[in-house]
């Protein structure tokens, strides 16, 4: 029977599979570590007795050597069986992580450099607005305030009525300057303020930024340090990492999210059964609809583990059965027409799920209900205003006031017949209020404007009997 070995290389990595034969081309030693199925461990080729026949014999030369494929590995006293490397344990993966860590520092080292020369910028420009207002418009304000001062007291004091003209003109031209040297500062006031908040800004941002840049070297350290282990060795810590995590998990996201972490490392230990373990938890745990969808796409992804089909099946089951008591409980609180349409509309997205067909019907017609309703609602009101209508118009004319409430009621009832669109005879109602709303609108405007003349009539009529009483 063919039979296939792996034996640990010069640079402490794994080589194979191989037939004997090809062992016998790389000039294997006594105490190189080789290991096949049915070893527990790992042995010297020397321990291995299929294997000591070839322990005399010389390699041929090196361009007649059969060419080998090559997996890094750690520790050969923790492994049991060749493994398959997942793509984010591998040196490329690591020499990215390292270029992007290394090019994340350098952006962040020339933004914070940036927001150093913008809080300067900022602090100068705060500091000028400041400088302007101290030294220059607040003395200019001081001098036309008492300009202000001293033409109002000439204006009171001399004697030609010409004169205290020209002292009164003056007074308003200094209160002009001193109107707009109040808004100059202000103005700077504002300028100011809006500097410190980018000076602050800034600040903040960097600070944040030095916080992030902190991180990033961290994490380059660790890039690092990692690319000086071999795969295995970076795939036995990041287990050992997931498997304290594993101890102390207790929510449904700490679980999910285990088990899809070693679910990347299916094949190496126990990593698969943990996977399917974690995510038995988290349904343990799982309460909600969402919660139930993401572990039925879990259980998929590691289909064929156990029963994991069965169980995707299960919380898929579930989320239904969480939102129907959901829609079935939010039924029960409806009270709006668009309430029961939404929900008619979320039961028969259900496909038929348990009476869902029957409850999507329910809430139809009890929108149905609704509407009909306030229809026959609005219908009333319109007919009771129409009835004051009536009213008024036995008792004459009326004020604009008056005329002005009529029209608001009429578009107000024309805005609750255009909601209910096409039903009925609503479109030709909210036409028809809308109409009448712009009619009483008009007559508002006429009787403001009959009222404003009778107004002034009036006052002129005062005006000239008060003229006549002081002839008299």
């Amino acid at each position: 029977m063919y039979q296939e070995f792996y034996y640990v290389g010069s640079n402490n990595e794994q080589v194979g599979p191989l037939s004997i034969d090809q062992l016998g081309s790389v000039g294997l030693k006594p105490d190189t570590l080789v290991w096949t199925v049915g070893l527990e461990n790992w042995k010297p080729a020397k321990d291995v007795e299929e294997l000591k026949s070839l322990m005399s014999k010389a390699p041929p030369p090196f361009a007649q050597a059969v060419p080998l494929p090559t997996v890094s590995f750690s520790d050969t006293t923790s492994i049991t069986t060749p493994v398959v490397i997942p793509e984010k344990f591998t040196d490329e993966y690591w020499e990215d992580q390292k270029s992007a860590w290394e090019t994340k520092i350098y952006s962040l080292e020339d933004e914070i450099e940036r927001l150093k020369e913008q809080i300067q910028d900022a602090g100068d420009k705060m500091r000028d607005c400041n400088d302007e207002i101290r030294n220059n418009l607040r003395p200019r304000l001081s001098e036309a305030k008492e300009q202000v001062a001293i033409c109002k007291h000439n204006q009171d004091v001399v004697e030609g009525p010409l004169e205290g003209l020209s002292w009164r003109q003056k007074a308003k031209d200094w209160q002009r300057d001193v109107n707009d040297i109040i808004r100059a500062m202000e103005q700077k006031s504002r300028e100011a303020e809006k500097w410190d908040k980018v000076k602050e800004s800034s600040r903040q941002s960097v600070e944040k930024n030095r916080n992030d840049l902190k991180n990033a070297k961290t994490m380059l350290k660790e890039a690092e340090a990692l690319l000086q282990k071999t795969p295995i060795q970076r795939m036995e810590k990041h287990y050992q990492i997931l498997a304290g995590k594993n101890a102390i998990a207790s929510t449904v996201d700490e679980f999910s999210e285990l088990s899809e972490q070693f679910s990347e490392m299916e094949g190496y230990k126990d990593s698969g059964k943990l996977a399917y373990d974690a995510l038995i938890k988290a349904k343990c745990k799982a309460s909600g609809e969402d919660d139930f969808l993401n572990l039925a796409q879990l259980f998929r992804k590691i289909d064929g583990y156990g029963n994991t089909v069965e169980l995707a099946k299960e919380c898929e089951n579930m989320a239904l059965k969480i939102r129907y008591d959901m829609l079935v409980n939010a039924k029960s609180k409806a009270s709006g027409e668009e309430d029961f349409l939404k929900l008619a509309k979320q039961f028969r997205e259900m496909n038929g799920y348990e009476n869902t067909g029957e409850l999507a019907i329910e809430c139809e017609n009890n929108s149905q209900i609704i509407r009909e309703k306030a229809y026959n609602e609005a219908v009333t009101e319109l007919q009771q205003l129409n009835e004051r209508i009536q009213q008024f118009g036995a008792k004459g004319k009326s004020s604009a006031s008056e005329y002005e409430k009529l029209g608001n009621s009429y578009r107000t009832l024309s805005n609750r017949f255009d909601a209910f669109g096409k039903y009925k005879d609503a479109t030709n109602l909210a036409e028809l209020c809308k109409k009448n709303s712009e009619d009483y609108k008009q007559k508002k405007d006429k009787r403001n404007q009959k009222d404003g003349c009778i107004i002034l009539i009036v006052i002129a009529v005062i005006v000239v009997l008060m003229i006549l009483a002081k002839s008299c």
